[in-house]
């Protein structure tokens, strides 16, 4: 027997109220910071059962718990289209990614295909390595770093190898793609570029001062590369030039929420901290501010960024400043999803 109000999801939208659910949050609380509640779910969980990783993969939530089940939640209404066992128990639901109308799942040892929409089982095929990161797609293969120093393109199809690349150490974060080129890191530090195709394996390389976990994330202006050297380092598409450096208090073991102008970097030495991408210069002159209490950026809307904190407030912040315009206390909620591009937290 489900118990259908163990968990909740809340998403909030400068909307209309359009859920009869008693309310998990304060209307005017929320209401002084301009959102308003768009949807809101309870989760049919079991009484053992916690949310414990959240991912959002185009229109699509992606919601795990403990004990290696997957919700599958269409972000724009709130409706629960599946649910299916993934993981087990223990391990942490690695983004998944899409490819046409199926969604693939790579866990440490198999390979994962659904219907995205439905849910139906499609394949499940054992790897003939141990998977370190998540799997990204160019729509034509899967890309996945292994446990044993080696980055894998795999047909999405047959899960045949297409091509693979010796590195130094084991990949646990995340590739990124950009152009016709991809990009990793492994546990030694050093960043990989090579083209996604194979034709060209190896593009550049650099070599960070410790070791690289964190996913990368890759934009127009170059690779974010979070390294545990307590660096965020943003380097050139092309060539692998350090464009610039910023230092903290501590290792990152986290990937950067980015947008245009900023990138919201949490570590748990300085709590969240707003980078000024733009600016050329000391690394220094880049920090526009530091949260303490700060656990994630959220997202950004009219010059506020919304930001969860560690003691359960949703904050809005003055972008450039960082000072404190709306608190807004959430109780019980301690899983986020940056969502910058979408004015949705």
């Amino acid at each position: 027997m489900r118990s259908p109000l163990i968990g909740s999801l809340l998403i909030l939208l400068a909307s209309s109220v359009v859920a009869a659910d008693p309310d998990y949050l304060a209307p005017d609380a929320l209401h002084a910071a301009g959102l308003a509640k768009f949807w809101q779910l309870p989760l049919p969980l079991e009484q053992d059962q916690r949310l414990q990783d959240v991912h959002l993969v185009d229109d699509q939530l992606y919601l795990g718990t403990q004990d290696g089940y997957v919700f599958a939640v269409h972000a724009l209404t709130g409706v629960i289209r599946w649910l299916q066992p993934v993981t087990r128990s223990g391990y942490a639901l690695r983004r998944p990614c899409h490819v046409g109308d199926q969604v693939v799942f790579v866990t440490p040892s198999d390979l994962q295909v659904y219907d995205r929409r439905t849910g139906d089982p499609i394949s499940r095929s054992d790897l003939r390595f141990s998977a370190g990161s998540a799997a990204i797609t160019d729509g034509t293969q899967l890309l996945v770093g292994g446990m044993d120093r080696r980055f894998y393109a795999l047909d999405p199809r047959t899960q045949y190898v297409e091509w693979k690349v010796l590195t130094d150490a084991a990949i646990t974060s995340t590739p990124a793609l950009a152009g016709d080129s991809v990009f990793f890191a492994t546990e030694a530090g050093t960043v990989f570029a090579c083209s996604r195709d194979g034709r060209r394996l190896l593009r550049w390389q650099y070599s960070a001062y410790d070791r690289v976990s964190a996913d990368l994330v890759a934009r127009d202006e170059g690779v974010y590369v979070p390294s545990r050297d307590w660096s965020l380092y943003l380097l050139d598409l092309n060539y692998g030039n350090v464009r610039w450096r910023a230092r903290f208090s501590g290792p990152l073991y986290e990937p950067p929420v980015v947008t245009p102008e900023v990138a919201y970097q949490y570590t748990p030495a300085d709590g969240l901290v707003a980078v000024d991408t733009t600016v050329i210069g000391a690394p220094d002159d880049r920090l526009r501010w530091k949260l303490p209490e700060g656990r994630m950026a959220l997202t950004v809307h009219e010059g506020q960024t919304y930001v969860l904190t560690k003691d359960q407030q949703v904050l809005a912040l003055n972008t450039k400043t960082g000072d404190v315009n709306t608190t807004i206390p959430v109780p019980g909620f301690t899983l986020g999803l940056p969502a910058p591009a979408a004015a949705t937290v």
